[in-house]
C-alpha cells in the first residue's frame, strides 16, 4: 500500500480517485491542475480559479455530488455530521464557499493536503513535516512517547487517574455524537483534564455550541481560533475552536491531598 501511494486507499482514497477522474471531464487537464500548484501569489491564484475552475466545477454534477450522502461519506463526511451540516447552510453551498475560500484565500503552493487530493501526489520537499528525511530520527526517537487505543474516547479516558492530560486535539468527533454522548464526552475530557489545560476541536459547520453544562467550565479564545482557521489548508471545516480549562474547574479530586501527577508531554485524543 505504502508503494502503490497510501492516499490512494481507504473510503477517503477512493474519492479522490473519483475527483481526480472527473476533473478532466469538467475540462480541466492534468497539466492545467499541476499549473496551479506552482502559482506564487493569491492573486495568480484568483485569477487561475476565477477563469479556469469556477466556471466548470459548479455545475449540474458537482452539485449532485455533494448532495450524495453516499459520496460525502467517502470523502469523510459522517452521515450526522452531513445533517448538521445540510440543516444549518445546505451542503453544497457550503462545500462551495469552503473549496472557493482554499483555492482564492490560502497560498496553494505549499498546499500539501489539496495536492496529494487533487493530484495524487506531493510536490517535492512540499510535504508534510513528518514525511521530510531530515525528520525521520525525531520521529524514531520518540516512538515510546506513542499510545495508540482502539475505542471509545470517554471510556478510556474514564480509566486514566484525573487531571492526567494537559492538552487535547479532540479533531471533528463532537459532529457525529448525539447531544447525551456529546455532553458524556465532554465530561470524561473535564475530568481527565489539568489545571489549564487545553482543548482544541474542529467542525463542519460554522457554529457548533457546546451544551451550558460543559460551557460553563471552559474558557474560549474564539479571535485566536478564527486567526488559526483562516489558514487552515484542508478546506474541509467551517468552525476551529480553542478551549482552556477555567481556573478551579479542576475535577474535586485534584483539589484533594492526593494530586495527580499530570502527564508531562502534551497529549493528543482523538478517534
Amino acid at each position: 500500500m505504502l508503494s502503490r501511494g497510501i492516499y490512494n486507499y481507504g473510503r477517503m482514497g477512493l474519492a479522490c480517485r473519483l475527483i481526480r477522474f472527473l476533473l478532466p471531464t469538467l475540462g480541466l487537464s492534468r497539466a492545467k491542475v499541476d499549473q496551479f500548484f506552482e502559482l506564487r501569489s493569491l492573486e495568480e491564484q484568483r485569477e487561475w480559479y476565477y477563469k479556469y475552475a469556477a466556471p466548470r466545477l459548479w455545475g449540474p454534477l458537482i452539485h449532485r455530488l455533494c448532495r450524495s450522502q453516499l459520496f460525502m461519506y467517502l470523502c469523510g463526511v459522517h452521515p450526522h455530521q452531513f445533517r448538521l451540516v445540510h440543516d444549518q447552510h445546505d451542503i453544497y453551498e457550503f462545500v462551495k464557499e469552503r473549496i472557493e475560500y482554499v483555492l482564492t484565500q490560502v497560498p496553494v503552493y505549499d498546499n500539501y493536503f489539496m495536492s496529494v487530493t487533487v493530484t495524487g501526489r506531493f510536490r517535492g520537499k512540499r510535504v508534510p513535516p513528518y514525511l521530510l528525511e531530515e525528520n525521520f530520527q525525531t520521529l524514531r526517537n520518540n516512538l515510546d512517547r506513542v499510545q495508540v487505543v482502539y475505542g471509545w474516547l470517554g471510556p478510556f479516558l474514564d480509566t486514566l487517574p484525573p487531571g492526567s492530560i494537559s492538552r487535547f486535539n479532540l479533531l471533528d468527533i463532537f459532529d457525529w455524537m448525539p447531544p447525551p454522548v456529546l455532553e458524556g464526552t465532554w465530561k470524561s475530557v473535564l475530568r481527565a483534564a489539568t489545571p489549564n489545560a487545553m482543548m482544541i476541536f474542529r467542525s463542519g459547520p460554522y457554529q457548533l455550541d457546546l451544551p451550558p453544562s460543559i460551557e460553563q467550565h471552559l474558557d474560549s479564545h474564539d479571535a485566536k481560533a478564527r486567526e488559526l482557521l483562516k489558514t487552515d489548508r484542508s478546506a474541509t471545516y467551517g468552525g476551529f475552536y480553542i478551549k482552556t480549562l477555567k481556573p478551579g474547574h479542576e475535577h474535586p479530586s485534584l483539589r484533594s491531598n492526593g494530586v495527580s501527577k499530570p502527564i508531562e508531554a502534551p497529549v493528543a485524543v482523538g478517534v
